[in-house]
C-alpha cells in the first residue's frame, strides 16, 4: 500500500517538476532549466548526506555512480519534450518508453534486473499503452502527425534514461 503512495506522489512530482520546467527552459533556456533542478536536489539532498540517511552502507561498483548523471539527460529531454508537445504528450511518451524498454531490460536480465520474459500479455498490455498514447493528442484536438520527430524521440529516451538510472 505504501509503494503504491509513493508510486502515486511520483507521478504528481514528476507532472507538477515537468510544468515547472517548461517555463524555466521557456524563459531562460535549456540548459539554465537542468542547473536549476540539478541545485535544487543538491540543496534539499546535502543535509541527509550528513545524518544516517547519508552514512555508507557498502559499496557499489564505480558505474553504478553514473545513474545519477542520467538524470542531467533526463531533464534536458523532458524539457525539449514538454516544451514542444506539451506536459501529457511528453509525459505520456516518456511513459511509453520506460514501459517498451523496461520490458527489454526484463527480458534480458540486464542491469541487474531479475530476468523476466515478454510475454503475449506484456505485447498486448504495451500495445493497450501505445494507443493510449496515440489516442492522446487526437481526443485533445491535436493530430498524431504533429508530434515532431526529435520530440517524441527526445520524450522516449526520457523514458529510457529514467529507467537505466533506477537500475544504476
Amino acid at each position: 500500500m505504501i509503494y503504491g503512495m509513493m508510486a502515486a506522489a511520483y507521478g504528481i512530482l514528476i507532472g507538477v517538476q515537468s510544468a515547472f520546467c517548461a517555463q524555466i527552459t521557456q524563459a531562460y533556456g535549456n540548459w539554465f532549466s537542468a542547473v536549476v533542478v540539478h541545485l535544487g536536489g543538491f540543496l534539499i539532498l546535502t543535509p541527509l548526506f550528513f545524518t544516517k540517511w547519508g552514512r555508507k552502507q557498502g559499496s557499489a561498483p564505480w558505474y553504478l555512480y553514473l545513474g545519477g548523471t542520467l538524470g542531467f539527460g533526463n531533464v534536458v529531454f523532458s524539457n525539449y519534450g514538454i516544451v514542444s508537445l506539451g506536459i501529457t504528450n511528453s509525459n505520456a511518451l516518456m511513459f511509453l518508453g520506460e514501459i517498451v524498454f523496461a520490458a527489454g531490460l526484463d527480458s534480458l536480465g540486464a542491469l541487474g534486473s531479475r530476468k523476466r520474459p515478454i510475454t503475449p500479455m506484456k505485447w498486448a498490455a504495451i500495445a493497450i499503452v501505445l494507443a493510449g498514447v496515440l489516442t492522446i493528442p487526437l481526443l485533445s484536438g491535436g493530430n498524431v502527425a504533429v508530434f515532431a520527430f526529435l520530440a517524441v524521440a527526445a520524450s522516449l529516451m526520457r523514458g529510457v534514461i529514467a529507467v537505466v538510472s533506477r537500475q544504476l
